[in-house]
């Protein structure tokens, strides 16, 4: 994925509340599985999907995508191509990151999903089928 760095740009212009974010930068940021992907009701089979992410007040949504072509561009975003949406977690962050990073952490018997930008740090948990 690209890796976006704020470079003293405030980072409520670069990820817009309210409206789906390419989380990234250059081309679609895509997650790659050859399980199936459980993010809360939704169920990802073995694939490619696009990630994009729409930030909130309170929370985000984590929002997968069906990738169109190879080298598939992050914007403008695509809805027609959009299969699901999953809420996110959200926390400040004490000490801003200076470069997105998108992340999985193991969280017990379960895995999250974790980005961070800026101040922000979204998570989605979700377990890996067989």
């Amino acid at each position: 994925y690209g890796r976006p760095k704020l470079k003293g740009r405030d980072e409520a212009t670069l990820m817009p509340t309210g409206q789906p974010w390419r989380t990234g930068a250059d081309a679609a940021t895509v997650i790659t599985t050859d399980k199936p992907l459980t993010f809360g009701k939704v169920v990802l089979q073995p694939g490619s999907y696009t990630i994009n992410t729409q930030p909130g007040a309170t929370s985000w949504e984590l929002i997968f995508g069906k990738l169109g072509q190879a080298g598939q561009w992050g914007v403008p975003y695509l809805p027609a191509l959009e299969i699901a949406r999953t809420p996110m977690a959200l926390q400040k962050l004490k000490k801003p990151v200076e470069e997105l990073t998108i992340s999985i952490d193991q969280q017990g018997a379960r895995q999250r999903l974790r980005i961070e930008w800026g101040t922000v740090s979204a998570t989605a948990p979700f377990s890996i089928g067989k």
